[in-house]
């Protein structure tokens, strides 16, 4: 049996890095795989960097803190 480490393409990387970066007004939309990788704390220090409002599926609720301020959840209640 031949295992294999999953990972993403680099140039694939880069080039949605650029997107992110040079995009007007992001936005998040995170699913359940970020709970299956346990990268909630990504998500979060990435949605601070971009300073873009992060939307989760109902299968990742939990991924992102409804009470921060990038939370859309909290903007509506503010």
């Amino acid at each position: 049996m031949r295992v294999t480490a999953a990972g993403a393409n680099v140039r694939d990387v880069e080039a949605a890095a650029r997107v992110l970066r040079d995009a007007r007004r992001p936005v998040i939309h995170a699913g359940q795989g970020v709970l299956y990788a346990l990268a909630w704390d990504d998500l979060r220090e990435l949605a601070e960097l971009l300073e873009a409002p992060v939307i989760t599926t109902l299968e990742a609720k939990g991924a992102f803190p409804e009470d921060h301020p990038l939370a859309p959840v909290r903007a509506a209640r503010s």
